[in-house]
């Protein structure tokens, strides 16, 4: 038997399923961790000119290779464990914007200062600003020659804007 109650296998049987998630341990998967990417490079040069870093912390190439493929992905690691990097380096050698989800205000502040120290241009959009100010950050993200590579936002401010869904 296997312990699971019969109630628990009855209710099984009716849940749909909605996503097909393939579980990948990012450093135990050697494709990820290759060299071979058009951009390893630009990624080494720049981790090393603009964040002053000589190498990359446990999983940080792996999840960097795996989203700038296209892959979707979900990182779980502790505080201090180096995500940041894990977005904002590929966001400095890629075209566009990239957009940043977070729930601390205070969190965003930081991300902001530390980025516009290493001249990384950097804004955010949350509730608490000027009406203004959010339009000023807005027109210049549309402009199609935006200096912002990336942009900070709440989920709340998501959740609330047309512009960002």
């Amino acid at each position: 038997r296997s312990g699971l109650s019969s109630d628990h296998v009855e209710r099984e049987r009716y849940v749909p399923k909605i996503i097909d998630v393939t579980y990948t341990d990012g450093s135990n998967d050697k494709k990820w961790s290759s060299r071979d990417f058009p951009w390893t490079k630009n990624l080494e040069v720049n981790n090393k000119r603009v964040f002053g870093n000589h190498s990359f912390r446990p999983n940080q190439r792996e999840i960097i290779n795996a989203t700038m493929s296209g892959c979707d992905v979900f990182v779980l690691m502790p505080t201090g464990g180096g995500k940041s990097l894990t977005y904002q380096l590929p966001a400095l050698i890629s075209a566009g914007i990239t957009l940043v989800i977070s729930p601390l205000i205070s969190l965003i502040q930081d991300q902001i200062m530390n980025l516009l120290q290493t001249n990384i241009h950097a804004a955010s959009l949350s509730a608490g600003m000027e009406w203004a100010e959010q339009l000023e950050i807005l027109r210049e993200m549309s402009s199609g020659n935006s200096k912002y590579k990336l942009l900070y936002v709440t989920p709340e401010k998501v959740a609330k804007s047309d512009s960002l869904l």
